[in-house]
C-alpha cells in the first residue's frame, strides 16, 4: 500500500495507511471496533487511489518532469 501511494505521490493515500496502521488493543470489545475502522480506511484508500489514476511514465522511470 505504502511503496503505490508513494509512486502516485497521493498525500492523502499515505495518511490513510499510517491509520491503518495502528497498534493491536488487547481489549476485544476495541480490537472489533478497529477492525470495523480498518475496512472502512482500506475502502477510502481504494478509492483514493482509484481516484489519482495510473502514474505518468516519467515518474515510473524515475526521469525528471520538464516543463512543456
Amino acid at each position: 500500500m505504502r511503496e503505490l501511494a508513494t509512486l502516485l505521490k497521493n498525500q492523502q493515500a499515505l495518511e490513510l495507511i499510517e491509520k491503518f496502521e495502528d497498534p493491536i488493543d488487547k481489549d476485544p470489545e476495541k480490537e472489533a471496533q478497529r477492525e470495523w475502522g480498518r475496512r472502512a480506511t482500506l475502502q477510502r484508500f481504494i478509492e483514493t487511489i482509484e481516484r489519482s489514476g495510473a502514474p505518468r511514465i516519467v515518474e515510473i522511470n524515475n526521469e525528471p518532469e520538464t516543463r512543456r
